[in-house]
């Protein structure tokens, strides 16, 4: 049975994907102007696809209003630029009603994240995305990460429903997503690499067949987001791998001090940049005034310290400072 996937959502080799995060203004509510500036931003750093209120977005702390709310805003702003995907998690009847919500939006496929409190057997995990695929007016992308995984088996059985179109992946675990892909015998079938900020695993996880990932580092240092993925696009194994020494794996040790910073970090890495966005909602927690300063020393040591906005015609490319730049 063919896919719809490139009916409504297609993905290029080595594509950058958006997860925008939610700004919220000093009333705490959401915050319109913000995320439409925040989206062009985005896109002007090269996001082949927006995906809206997910788990950067803080899916979970948002109300259904809300939710609506961010998926309309980010279809008004992307404009039928790229694909818009939006969030669907929980259980049964609220991921439905998220989905029936978001096609009403004109949102062009859904992320369907793992059901609340399930583990990775085989019958549940079916079972569930069956129902929900079968219900679905929008095409799904599953989503696999902590206790959630699919068997080759399982994953293939989906793979033949006509609406489940691809798989995001947030386990990094290369021998798993390799024996998955070898099981799914449709060719349209989309995977991307939706590990915590992704750009570590990406030389790994294109060994093993995916080459498309997620970029929260996006919404913070485009610029470096950007370089990096040129670079990977190019081939230049050694940039990526300097990179990754001096940008990411810094900010990863930031991330890894508490639980919920690789949100957090995000949004205070933009509020640092001069671009209001919000602290994170509850169960989320703030970053420490710690963390803050050495979040702001890591902006400084990359150059990338300066005021936030879209790229234009007039922006220089950015490069890693030299040791004597950052002296």
């Amino acid at each position: 049975m063919s896919h719809s996937v490139h009916k409504y959502f297609s993905i290029d080799e080595g594509s950058l994907l958006g997860f925008p995060i939610t700004p919220y203004d000093r009333m705490g509510r959401i915050d319109q102007d913000a995320l439409a500036q925040h989206i062009e931003m985005l896109l002007s750093y090269g996001a082949k696809a927006v995906f809206a209120a997910c788990g950067t977005g803080e899916m979970q702390c948002l109300s259904t209003d809300e939710h609506d709310l961010v998926i309309a805003t980010t279809v008004s702003a992307v404009a039928g630029r790229v694909p818009v995907l939006s969030a669907a998690g929980f259980g049964l009847h609220q991921s439905i009603e998220m989905i029936d919500r978001a096609a009403a939006a004109g949102v062009d496929g859904v992320l369907a994240f793992p059901p609340y409190m399930t583990g990775s057997d085989d019958e549940s995990l079916y079972g569930y995305y069956a129902a929900l695929a079968g219900r679905s007016k929008l095409p799904l992308i599953i989503y696999q990460r902590d206790a959630v995984l699919f068997s080759p088996e399982v994953l293939a059985a989906l793979g033949h429903l006509p609406n489940v179109v691809g798989l995001k992946d947030g386990t990094g675990l290369v021998d798993v997503v390799q024996q998955q892909i070898r099981a799914v015998d449709d060719p349209q079938f989309v995977y991307f690499n939706g590990t915590p900020t992704a750009e570590l695993y990406v030389p790994s996880m294109v060994k093993a067949g995916i080459a498309s990932y997620s970029s929260a580092l996006l919404n913070v240092v485009p610029e470096f987001a950007e370089a990096f993925n040129q670079a990977f696009v190019a081939g230049h194994t050694t940039l990526q791998r300097r990179l990754i020494d001096d940008v990411v794996i810094p900010f990863i040790e930031l991330r890894n001090r508490r639980a919920g910073y690789a949100v957090a970090l995000v949004k205070e890495g933009i509020n640092l940049r001069g671009r209001s966005v919000g602290p994170v909602r509850p169960p989320l927690l703030p970053v420490t005034a710690k963390d803050r300063d050495d979040l702001q020393s890591w902006l400084n040591r990359i150059g990338l310290d300066g005021e936030l906005k879209p790229k234009s015609q007039n922006t220089e490319p950015w490069s890693l400072p030299t040791a004597d730049a950052r002296a």
